[in-house]
């Protein structure tokens, strides 16, 4: 520790006014005399009294200034507790629903709680309400294509991205699929509404409607109704349809990718099953005088003239 000039004349005076024994340590004597230079400095206001009567006049005038912030946390609060209302409503909604994917490839057979009979093609998806379900609401959502047999009972609609498909008891395809929108009646009547359409269009069996994909109007036309559900058990049947249309479905069923630009648009009539690749590919190419090439994986085709 490093002495000044001052402390060392202090502790000499102080060594000769008291013995060893009763005389402090050094550190004690020098900590003594800085406290009472520092506080030699210390001033004592003259008034004794002071006056509290006016302390919440202050407060209060204080407090002027921060209604803004209060209201913000106000604000704060309150959309805080609405998000939480509307995450737990969200919640509670999704962990109702019930939703059915089929993967491509694959065709699978589904019971709704009415004991409706649901067919799912590939690359399709199901879903529906189970609360809803409960208070007789039979509504589900469809992306993709199914086969419906519906049990008699209050009304059963099946909703899309194009419309929907309204029945009390009957059976039909429903097929949404990107741009393409086909309701085909088997069974009983089914009553079909374009998000365009005014009214219903009503179909008995043997009539289906198709979606204009340039116009977007729905177009009536006829079916045979007992090949309309053949696709449920792995038969494809297509009646003067585009190439384009039967190559998605063969993609949708032996989950490929094929290669057509090199042919030109043409129409098919047919058949063909999702049991053997290489003897659906015969089906449909060789009456067309089509050529197939398959790659080493079996997932890439290529048609060719």
């Amino acid at each position: 520790m490093t002495l000044r000039k001052e402390d060392i004349e202090l502790i000499n005076k102080l060594s000769h006014q008291a013995s060893a024994d009763d005389s402090g340590s050094i550190d004690d004597i020098i900590q003594y005399k800085r406290i009472l230079e520092a506080s030699s400095n210390w001033k004592v206001g003259s008034r004794r009294d002071i006056d509290f009567s006016n302390v919440a006049e202050r407060i209060q005038k204080s407090n002027i200034n921060t209604p803004a912030k209060s209201e913000k946390l106000i604000w704060l609060a309150a959309a805080s507790i609405s998000a939480l209302i509307l995450i737990c409503t969200w919640l509670l909604h999704f962990n109702q629903m019930e939703v059915i994917n089929v993967p491509v490839a694959q065709i699978k057979t589904i019971w709704l709680p009415d004991s409706s009979k649901v067919v799912l093609n590939a690359s399709s998806e199901l879903s529906y309400s189970r609360d809803q379900w409960k208070n007789k609401n039979r509504t589900v959502t469809l992306a993709g294509i199914a086969y419906f047999e519906v049990k008699k009972g209050s009304r059963f609609v099946v909703e899309t991205v194009h419309g929907d498909v309204a029945v009390l008891g009957t059976s039909f395809n429903v097929k949404a699929v990107g741009t393409n929108f086909v309701v085909e009646c088997i069974t009983g009547k089914v009553a079909v509404k374009g998000i365009e359409e005014i009214e219903a269009i009503e179909l008995t069996p043997g009539l289906k409607i198709e979606k204009d994909e340039k116009s977007d109007s729905l177009l009536p036309s006829s079916f045979d109704p007992k090949s309309g559900k053949e696709w449920v058990d792995g038969t494809f049947n297509f009646r003067n349809q585009p190439l384009e249309k039967v190559w998605d479905e063969f993609e949708r069923q032996f989950d490929v990718e094929i290669n057509y630009d090199n042919v030109e648009p043409r129409f098919y009539t047919g058949t063909f099953r999702n049991e053997d690749m290489t003897q659906a590919l015969i089906t449909i190419c060789k009456p067309m005088g089509l050529r197939f090439q398959i790659d080493e994986d079996k997932k890439i085709l290529t048609i060719n003239n």
